[in-house]
């Protein structure tokens, strides 16, 4: 199986088998989907594509991950750097 993060220790991988991969049409459903990953408290980390999203989108995610406890990370084009 393919290695996303290698690790030392061969029982820390984490293989593709144990990844959940999403992919929504809309910016609104992606929201929806990593609001919802980031509250189930289910997984270690949520990477979002994070483009169109306005300030109100990555506060809702900011709350949504201090309330499950997991890590979001958001990825944006270099063309929104100055958008909020």
């Amino acid at each position: 199986p393919a290695v996303l993060a290698a690790s030392p220790d061969p029982r820390r991988r984490i293989g593709l088998e144990s990844c959940l991969f999403v992919r929504t049409p809309r910016g609104g459903d992606r929201l929806w989907t990593a609001d919802v990953a980031l509250r189930s408290r289910a997984p270690a980390a949520v990477i979002v594509d994070g483009s169109t999203f306005d300030l109100a989108a990555t506060r809702r995610l900011q709350l949504a991950a201090e309330a499950g406890g997991v890590l979001c990370l958001l990825a944006r084009p270099p063309g929104e750097r100055a958008t909020l």
